[in-house]
């Protein structure tokens, strides 16, 4: 079994109290035995697009440094958000800050409506390794709602996808969402699936969910506080699913797609 995290978390009026915070968790998660921790999304800026030009920072701020070195010492790879800057333009960026030091960063590639005209979309979905072995992606807040997102990532050998969420939702009604739409991206796709949503008592309504590739909810947390919330996966169980002979019960999906029939008869991708 591997151990992995999802954090519940206040957005904080200072990257160097978010750092705090996360420090926190990153040490209880070791005290645990959890081998990755994936916070919410922008939880190092604040989730605040108005003011993106004033708190969005770029990658090579000296906090992303401290979150390295912190993956370091506590030995848990961390996955953290934040508001990034590029030059002139702005993302919604999820950095994949590994025990080894390694360094890798997810740009928000399907953005909502009010996002669409602060940030530019990123242009890769991209499957990174975790120390414990697992392969990951990426996927943030709204992009949950895009399927095809889901697929690819699963189809480049994501094994797990954390979906890190900073909507302003009461925490009943993004439960019901995410209960919608979360075992059917793990089912379809044979990954498991772990969101995590800001929380605060104002604005944000927290929440986490985690699917099995059976499309089973196996862990959830829906209370108004801080938390970290730990599950584990069957490594196993999981490569089950991508063995070429495995029965009805472990078919994977994904492998059976006719791409072929998806376009129209200008070999144009329907839209």
């Amino acid at each position: 079994m591997i151990r992995l995290g999802l954090i519940q978390m206040e957005s904080q009026d200072t990257i160097e109290k978010a750092l705090e915070h996360i420090e926190k968790f990153a040490s209880i998660a070791r005290k645990i035995n959890c081998s990755a921790l994936c916070f919410p999304e922008c939880v190092l800026t604040g989730y605040d697009p108005d003011r993106a030009s004033q708190k969005a920072i770029s990658v090579r701020h000296p906090s992303l440094g401290k979150l390295a070195s912190m993956a370091i010492q506590t030995r848990v790879d961390l996955l953290v958000g934040f508001m990034e800057k590029s030059e002139d333009r702005y993302f919604l960026t999820h950095g994949v800050f590994r025990a080894d030091g390694a360094r890798e960063f997810y740009r928000k590639t399907h953005l909502g409506q009010k996002e669409k005209q602060i940030f530019s979309p990123g242009s890769e979905l991209k499957v990174f390794p975790l120390s414990c072995g697992l392969q990951a992606g990426l996927q943030l807040c709204v992009e949950t709602h895009f399927p095809e997102i889901s697929q690819t990532l699963s189809l480049r050998g994501a094994e797990v996808i954390f979906s890190p969420h900073a909507i302003p939702m009461p925490i009943e009604k993004r439960m019901s969402v995410w209960k919608k739409i979360l075992p059917a991206r793990g089912y379809d796709n044979r990954v498991y699936i772990a969101s995590c949503n800001m929380w605060d008592e104002k604005r944000f309504g927290g929440g986490c969910l985690v699917c099995d590739p059976n499309g089973e909810v196996i862990a959830e947390f829906c209370e108004n506080r801080s938390a970290l919330l730990s599950f584990a996966i069957d490594e196993d169980a999981l490569r089950l699913f991508r063995t070429d002979s495995a029965s009805l019960l472990h078919r994977y999906y994904p492998r059976d797609r006719r791409p072929e029939i998806y376009f129209d008869s200008e070999r144009k991708e329907i839209r």
